[in-house]
């Protein structure tokens, strides 16, 4: 499961990887700001799909959830993908 707490969090990881590919393909994308490196060493952006928030796009496209970091560090608690 690699990273994954649980099968349902492994699942939505795939899913938002694969949500993200699609959504930015062809278009022009551009990095807002970075907020350091999670866990996993995977850099924590905001960005902007052709002109569009893409944290805000994919969060009301349920395929984000809000978390809050702050240089590296998660100001909020983690999503919990295994209770739902």
């Amino acid at each position: 499961m690699g990273g994954a707490q649980c099968e349902a969090e492994r699942v939505i990881g795939y899913a938002s990887k694969a949500w993200v590919i699609e959504e930015t393909r062809g278009k022009e994308i551009v990095v807002r700001e970075t907020f350091g490196f999670d866990g996993y060493d995977r850099q924590v952006i905001s960005f902007i799909i052709d002109g569009k928030d893409g944290n805000e796009t994919a969060i009301d496209a349920g395929v984000y959830k809000s978390w809050v970091f702050k240089l590296g560090k998660p100001l909020t608690p983690k999503p919990n993908y295994c209770q739902e």
